[in-house]
């Protein structure tokens, strides 16, 4: 069992690899390759178990719940993600794995262990940070277009980022079994339909690569769980990467004061600083606008608190 107390002094160590070689030469053709290939060719990532955690509970992200707004908040609520845990996933030192007596692994397990392996992959490559992951509205109706089953987005100032996780729980991850198949059957006929209704401008969401991972956890009480990287990148985008990285980390901002102070005039003022920087083609045009309360005067930004200064220099500016 995995005591909570002891989160902080565990770590994830995961195997991460191409799926082959053809989704190894596909990703070969874009430009961030180099960085693709270090991360991979070192063969493991380390994955602090409490970033692990909070990842794993992302399913739950909504704006409109604080306890579950970003990363910070669900962060503190870990303990749910260890009690979904308990009996049917085990910590051996490195990594984690199925216990014998559970013949039957949980789905919803296995798939939220691949959200957050797969996320966690997706940010080491791009140097990304929790703040620059933001959902992507699920298209609903019968002519709605598939999107990618998490629907996640990020951005790293160049490319915006699209990732589908897969997770499956198997005897022996060190070779693939009809699941693992069968995950990847589905990423790459879903981003044909996707890149179909991209070709046809019918697309509404905007992205330049869409990464596919799948991460398979196994009963070996020795070894370490599993992460396949596949996919490769589109070109079909509209909006400017640097300004979705900006939006993102700003809704990131807003969201965080909001949970803090839920009737911050700052809050309400930032979002619709955010709603006029959606509609200008080059957001830093309004760099040094002051942002004004509802008395029409600016926010004296001396006067925050000590939080807020440190959480704009930490979020905003953060590289």
């Amino acid at each position: 069992m995995i005591d909570l107390t002891q989160v902080r002094k565990y770590q994830l160590e995961v195997d991460v690899d191409f799926y082959d070689n053809k989704e190894k030469m596909k990703l070969s053709k874009y430009p961030n390759f180099d960085e693709i290939e270090k991360i991979i060719s070192n063969k493991k990532i380390l994955i602090p178990f409490s970033e692990f955690l909070t990842y794993y509970l992302f399913y739950k992200k909504r704006q409109t719940k604080l306890k579950w707004s970003n990363y910070q908040a669900i962060k503190r609520n870990i303990d749910s993600a260890l009690k979904d845990l308990e009996d049917f996933v085990e910590h051996n030192g490195k990594s984690i794995y199925i216990p014998k007596d559970v013949q039957y692994q949980v789905n919803a397990i296995s798939e939220r262990i691949g959200e957050s392996i797969g996320l966690s992959l997706i940010n080491r490559i791009h140097n990304l940070i929790e703040a620059d992951w933001g959902k992507i509205k699920e298209m609903r109706g019968p002519r709605a277009y598939p999107t990618f089953d998490y629907q996640i987005a990020a951005s790293d100032g160049k490319r915006i980022i699209h990732v589908e996780n897969k997770g499956s729980s198997v005897k022996d991850n060190r070779k693939k079994n009809a699941a693992i198949y069968s995950h990847y059957g589905r990423i790459i006929e879903k981003k044909r339909k996707i890149s179909n209704a991209e070709k046809l401008g019918s697309y509404p969401y905007d992205s330049n690569i869409k990464y596919g991972t799948i991460t398979a956890i196994d009963y070996r009480n020795n070894g370490l769980a599993k992460c396949w990287l596949l996919d490769s990148p589109n070109n079909f985008i509209k909006i400017n990467p640097s300004k979705y990285k900006l939006l993102t980390r700003l809704n990131f901002f807003r969201e965080w004061i909001s949970f803090i102070f839920p009737r911050s005039q700052i809050s309400s003022a930032l979002a619709t600083r955010i709603n006029s920087l959606h509609k200008i083609n080059n957001p830093f045009e309004l760099d040094n606008t002051q942002l004004i309360n509802s008395n029409n005067e600016p926010f004296n930004i001396k006067r925050s608190t000590f939080f807020i200064e440190i959480l704009v220099g930490s979020i905003i500016n953060r590289e």
